[in-house]
């Protein structure tokens, strides 16, 4: 569900329409499906949407329109209030609550989505800084190919190690 959100927000368009203190207004839209607009605003000040598509409010989880907005303003971490208990690994955990009686969320555990969100906008940004230039791409293409090496070695090394304690 947010997966399939978020990996759609990658190709969405979006414009700028308004401006005022910390509120942005964008229109969003699918590249190819310009007849279905979105309106989301930002507000940088306490870093909340609000979309005209209402997902997070009927659904309980973040739109693309909104995923969108937060790749364009740089939002590298989803704010805890979008991160709803139901969603996560410990919804049927017990609540923490803090000295003031509010209930925390849990950050020492992060979902699978969310570290997949950040894996997916480092490597944007990575793609759109190798995308510069010919020279750039040679140099990125390889350093992303070493890395793909790296990671399915520490992947083997780790379904090796997880074999050994079960035996």
């Amino acid at each position: 569900m947010f997966q399939d959100q978020f990996v759609q927000s990658i190709s969405y368009r979006h414009k700028k329409i308004e401006e005022n203190g910390s509120k942005v207004v964008y229109n969003v839209w699918r590249e190819d499906y310009e007849r279905s607009v979105r309106t989301v605003t930002f507000d940088s000040s306490n870093i909340t949407a609000k979309c005209s598509y209402q997902l997070f409010e009927f659904a309980g989880y973040l739109c693309r329109h909104v995923l969108k907005i937060f790749l364009v303003e740089d939002v590298r971490k989803l704010p805890t209030h979008y991160i709803i208990k139901r969603w996560t690994r410990d919804a049927k955990l017990g609540s923490i609550i803090d000295a003031h009686g509010e209930e925390m969320q849990a950050d020492c555990h992060e979902t699978v989505t969310i570290t997949y969100s950040k894996l997916c906008q480092e490597a944007i940004n990575i793609a759109t800084k190798g995308s510069t230039s010919k020279e750039m791409y040679l140099v990125t293409i390889q350093i992303l190919q070493n890395a793909r090496k790296e990671v399915e070695a520490a992947y083997k090394q780790m379904s090796i190690g997880s074999n050994k304690d079960s035996v």
